[in-house]
């Protein structure tokens, strides 16, 4: 039977669509939400859950409010039929599946990997700003959204076998692009650079240094064949507009070789003391 889903998916500054807002990522501030739904339908969001009111007519209201200060590109809500699961707390961090109830089984099953994910960084980069850790399949239209303690994945991510670096790539995200958040979206390698190589490593950390080294191979592929299309540099003052054009291997993989640069002169130690230092 056909189901009506709602997700927001607000990269990069379409949140101003549906909230009147300064849609730049230097901008935050906590939010609340107070959402009126069908009560057949669970609310997901931002922050902790409130207290919910049922109301006549099978209605529901749902709040959910986060104190900490976010971009408005990773303010969110998500109202769906859900399965949800909770397969364990990570230092008192209560970490949630949230999925379609069809694919209970191998959402909750794939997805539980995010507790062997944040302890990893929360112990290499240091303390996670939010008090929960949703991971929520949904309609965005990306791989995923790194939507700050409530991260939307697509709707095939429960089947699909790259779920693990995914999930390692949106969980690093909540440190860098949601809890330290680039001035503005030409400087986007501030949030994805790092999120790629953060995965690199926690990649090399579980399976050894060949997997590292695997990955960099195939990433500096990706780079010389952007490349090849025109040079332009990180970061792209000449994009306006259409962010989207950001989404590109100069942002990713490129800022991931620049971090793998960087560990590699200074060293893993003062490399792991600086994450630690900016966060």
């Amino acid at each position: 039977m056909w189901q009506a889903h709602f997700f927001g998916d607000n990269w990069p500054n379409r949140a101003h669509n549906w909230l009147p807002c300064v849609d730049e990522p230097a901008d935050k501030a906590s939010v609340s939400f107070t959402v009126t739904a069908p009560d057949h339908y669970q609310v997901v969001a931002n922050g902790v859950k409130g207290i919910e009111t049922a109301l006549p007519g099978q209605l529901k209201i749902t709040r959910w409010s986060e104190t900490a200060q976010l971009p408005t590109k990773v303010m969110v809500i998500g109202v769906a039929e859900f399965a949800i699961d909770h397969p364990k707390d990570v230092d008192d961090i209560p970490v949630y599946t949230y999925v379609f109830p069809e694919n209970a089984a191998a959402g909750f099953r794939s997805y539980a990997v995010a507790g062997e994910i944040l302890p990893f960084y929360i112990k290499n980069i240091g303390p996670y700003d939010y008090k929960k850790l949703a991971n929520i399949q949904s309609k965005t239209i990306f791989g995923g959204m790194e939507n700050a303690g409530a991260i939307f994945y697509s709707e095939n991510s429960v089947t699909e076998k790259g779920i693990e670096s995914l999930m390692a790539h949106e969980i690093a995200h909540q440190w860098f692009g949601d809890a330290v958040s680039e001035k503005s979206f030409h400087h986007l390698w501030l949030s994805e650079g790092f999120a790629t190589y953060l995965t690199n490593y926690y990649l090399e950390s579980k399976y050894g240094v060949d997997s590292l080294k695997a990955l960099l191979a195939e990433q500096r592929a990706k780079i010389f064949k952007f490349e090849r299309t025109g040079l332009k540099p990180v970061i792209d003052t000449t994009v306006t507009g259409d962010y989207m054009l950001l989404l590109n291997p100069n942002s990713y993989e490129k800022g991931a070789w620049v971090l793998h640069m960087l560990r590699r002169k200074i060293g893993d130690g003062a490399f792991l003391k600086d994450l630690t230092l900016i966060t």
